[in-house]
């Protein structure tokens, strides 16, 4: 079931043109507990190493496209259950708060999402891991959760 739902959302990335951002810290704090901060964890169990493996392989693979794209240097300390998510008509930031709440927001008022929109083009690509260093991270963190199994 967890193959299907990745091959959708592959599929939804490919042709959606979105991106996705998100830290090295996040990365490695699932690939550690198969959490997704994100999400309240009253919704799922945590993934198990093996579930992590096959969705870090797709994030390699989202990577290697640069359709997801790995916030280095001062703002890779952003926040590990940050998650952004960037499309043509609107975008989504959700995180958890310090008193355990999920804030998710939709932003869909065109000019103030193209303002935000603006920004993160405007971002230095020093800002970001390039494919080539995110497929190598994320080969690094897939290889050690499969000596940790």
């Amino acid at each position: 079931m967890i193959e299907k739902i990745f091959l959708k959302n592959r599929e939804r990335v490919e042709h959606g043109n979105f991106l996705i951002y998100f830290t090295e810290a996040g990365i490695k704090h699932f690939a550690e507990t198969g959490l997704i901060e994100e999400f309240p964890d009253t919704f799922y169990h945590p993934f198990t190493p093996e579930q992590r493996l096959t969705l870090l392989k797709e994030i390699k693979f989202c990577c290697q496209h640069d359709y997801y794209r790995i916030l280095k240097g001062s703002l890779q300390y952003l926040q590990a259950n940050l998650h952004l998510c960037v499309r043509d008509t609107d975008c989504e930031l959700t995180y958890n708060t310090s008193n355990g709440k999920t804030i998710f927001l939709i932003i869909c008022e065109s000019q103030f999402f193209q303002i935000f929109k603006d920004y993160l083009k405007q971002l230095e690509e020093a800002n970001y891991y390039s494919p080539e260093e995110a497929c190598t991270l994320i080969q690094n963190i897939i290889h050690i959760l499969k000596e940790s199994i």
